[in-house]
């Protein structure tokens, strides 16, 4: 049986990190048709890469296009045209996906849908529940029910 030397898996994770990061970062620099835009171009983009990281920090801040365009030094306008060609929707649209993305794997838990609502940038659970069944197509209560149900 081997036995690790002390800080191996860390290192091995690290360098697994590091090969994963180089070969985004070769992809997109390859320029190749896939990376002129989507998420990925996005991401690296000195300021739409700003309000990207943003939203998925501080998820639950009340953002607008005005919030997220001084957060990256872009007027209003410019930054709503270069998200939209970078990542292909607006960024109100992505927001929102992203909050509900994140609102899913919260309603896991035991945690009450307004505390869910408020952890993703929700003032009222009327309004979350809105959102939420556009996007899924079925209400919150619902789909954590469902997702509790043995298979």
């Amino acid at each position: 049986m081997a036995v690790s030397a002390p800080g191996s898996e860390l290192v091995v994770n690290r360098l697994a990190d590091m090969l994963f990061i180089h070969s985004i970062r070769a992809h997109i620099g390859s320029r190749s048709e896939a990376c002129k835009n989507g998420l990925l171009r996005a991401i690296f983009d000195p300021q739409i890469g700003v309000a990207l990281k943003a939203m998925h920090e501080k998820v639950e801040r009340p953002w607008t296009v005005e919030s997220l365009a001084a957060a990256c030094g872009m007027s209003r306008s410019a930054f709503a045209v270069r998200f939209k060609n970078l990542v292909g929707e607006t960024p109100l649209e992505y927001l929102t996906s992203w909050r509900m993305q994140k609102a899913t794997g919260l309603q896991k838990g035991d945690k009450k849908l307004f505390e869910v609502a408020k952890s993703v940038g929700y003032d009222s659970d009327a309004a979350f529940s809105k959102a939420f069944k556009r996007m899924f197509g079925v209400a919150p209560r619902q789909y954590r029910r469902s997702a509790t149900v043995p298979s």
